[in-house]
């Protein structure tokens, strides 16, 4: 069986090292930004500015939590006999075994994690615990996500929601 997040799977997801120039050139141009700010005299082109410079300090904000939490986001989980092969939103492969999961927990995306993640994350998520440590975010977006629910664990929905 084959479980996809809707959302990430139709958007392209580059490679981390593009996020990593993109919010170093955004820092720069910021930073320049910033210093025009000073030097203007008038008001209306100080305000110019200054919503520029908070629009690309957001989006720097923004690159920066996907630097550091894209990895933890799953793209796409496919099971094959006893196996699980989970993708992460960079498409790096984990493969594991039911007997390897430490956890799974119902959770609920933080505010700071909606606003950060340009509002496309939902509400309402799994979190995969491996015992080696790793912690994955599976979102509502996964299709048949009571199902991957059932699969990951071995037992009725009701008993993961107690």
């Amino acid at each position: 069986m084959v479980w996809n997040d809707s959302v990430m799977t139709n958007t392209y997801c580059p490679p981390k090292i593009y996020y990593i120039v993109i919010t170093f050139m955004v820092c720069i141009i910021t930073f320049l930004a910033a210093q025009k700010v000073i030097m203007y005299s008038n008001v209306e082109d100080k305000l110019v500015v200054l919503v520029g410079v908070f629009l690309t300090i957001y989006f720097s904000v923004s690159n920066l939590f996907i630097i550091i939490k894209g990895d933890g986001f799953v793209k796409s989980i496919k099971q094959e006999g006893e196996r699980f092969h989970l993708t992460n939103y960079f498409n790096k492969q984990v493969t594991f075994s039911p007997f390897e999961i430490e956890s799974i927990k119902l959770v609920e995306n933080s505010t700071m994690n909606k606003v950060f993640a340009f509002f496309i994350r939902k509400a309402r998520g799994l979190d995969l615990i491996l015992k080696n440590g790793h912690k994955y975010r599976i979102t509502s977006d996964m299709e048949d996500f009571e199902g991957l629910k059932e699969h990951l664990l071995g037992m009725k929905v009701e008993d993961i929601n107690r």
